[in-house]
């Protein structure tokens, strides 16, 4: 499907999704049933009949922790091309953050939380039933470079005694008492950490560290464009300036960064997730770094998703949640939500269907771009993309190069 066409049908679905209306939703498809062949679809309805209630709504515990969602609701309806007869029964896994897993780590130690143990027990009391769905999957990722190292398995094993503690002992004593021995916990941690090395996780870790780099570039791009532009440029000349940088040079247009890019200029000031993109910051590279794993956890939250929503007949299709301390992540998430998910056949393409309210204003501005999304503009992107295999190479200089032009920049050497 070519760019225009994808976002034709996603201008379409997200007004539709807009309604809440089963039957609009499914004359859309059926308009684009051709180009969707083989494709399956979840989607956000205003029916109570489609509840599911197995998944679980968005939660705050105690205004510091926050288990949220990618999609707006969890009444959720279904279509799927008639060629594929696979039925959708839902589950659903939280990817607890850093945070989290570390906090297990303190809590099993014996060390006090301060300020925030009430929202680490909250959550961890609300979860104790739904422990299975739980997953250290960002903590993996974010410390796979650091994997070696005792402080990591130390905290697995605390994330491991945690889904096996005894929840009476939890809830009343606020103490992470196992129900296994500890050297089973220890074995546990050995061997998540063994998978680490395997070529099947190796496999899926070289694209969500591509979604990191990618998430750097964009936002140390975004923050250089910002720095150097003329106070009252309008936002949209800024955002098609990095509209023209990812075309030129990271040769390819990722939809969530780009929305994110929007958010950024359009409404900078009332977005938390931004305040420490700031001139003066103590460590603005640092906070970029930090917030781009954000990033690339959604799309490594969506990735899983749709890599799983192709199994057999009898498999269920994951709704991904995230829990988290990070109140303005959280936030952003919650901007983010999805109306719908569009599955493009085999493999893990998709299309996001973001709430029509934020994606009119970021289609208004994307026209003033459209010699971007031709079929020319594509291939000549993809003739100039690097190779899968040297493509993570190529987003680290970027990355490098993005990094040392905001450096120079904040110096006032820059340019303007």
């Amino acid at each position: 499907m070519s760019p225009l066409k994808q976002r034709e049908v996603l201008e379409a679905f997200a007004e539709a999704c807009e309604t809440n209306d089963f039957a609009r939703i499914s004359q859309v498809w059926s308009h684009y049933s051709y180009d969707l062949e083989g494709a399956r679809e979840v989607f956000v309805v205003d029916e109570t009949k489609h509840d599911e209630p197995l998944l679980p709504t968005d939660v705050s515990f105690k205004g510091k922790c926050f288990l949220t969602s990618l999609l707006k609701s969890r009444q959720l309806g279904s279509i799927q091309n008639p060629s594929s007869p696979r039925r959708f029964n839902y589950c659903w896994y939280a990817l607890a953050d850093t945070n989290f897993v570390s906090y297990c780590n303190a809590a099993y130690s014996g060390k006090s939380l301060g300020p925030l143990a009430d929202a680490f027990y909250a959550a961890g009391d609300y979860l104790m039933t739904k422990r299975g769905n739980l997953r250290a999957l960002c903590f993996l990722v974010e410390n796979f470079d650091r994997r070696f190292l005792t402080q990591v398995k130390e905290s697995m094993k605390a994330f491991a005694a945690f889904k096996f503690a005894d929840p009476e002992a939890f809830r009343r004593n606020r103490v992470i008492h196992p129900t296994v021995p500890e050297k089973r916990l220890e074995e546990m941690a050995t061997s998540v950490l063994a998978v680490l090395e395997t070529p099947d996780f190796k496999t899926i870790y070289g694209p969500m560290k591509q979604y990191h780099l990618l998430s750097c570039i964009a936002l140390t791009r975004i923050a250089a464009i910002d720095f150097s532009s003329r106070k009252g440029k309008p936002a949209k000349q800024k955002f098609l300036k990095l509209l023209e940088y990812f075309d030129k040079e990271v040769t390819m247009l990722p939809q969530i960064e780009l929305l994110v890019a929007w958010r950024y200029y359009e409404l900078k000031s009332q977005e938390p997730f931004f305040n420490t993109i700031q001139r003066n910051a103590g460590d603005l590279l640092g906070s970029i770094r930090s917030m781009a794993w954000d990033l690339a956890h959604w799309r490594n939250a969506l990735m899983l998703a749709t890599a799983t929503g192709h199994l057999g007949i009898n498999a269920n299709v994951p709704i991904p949640y995230f829990l988290t301390f990070d109140q303005a992540f959280a936030g952003l998430l919650r901007h983010l939500q999805l109306k719908g998910v569009i599955f493009l056949g085999s493999g893990t393409r998709y299309i996001a269907i973001p709430d029509n309210q934020n994606l009119q204003s970021f289609s208004d501005v994307v026209e003033e771009a459209e010699h971007l999304l031709t079929p020319a503009a594509v291939t000549d992107r993809q003739k100039r993309r690097p190779a899968d295999h040297a493509l993570a190479s190529h987003f680290e200089l970027l990355a490098r190069a993005a990094q040392e032009e905001l450096v120079a920049i904040i110096n006032g050497s820059g340019p303007s």
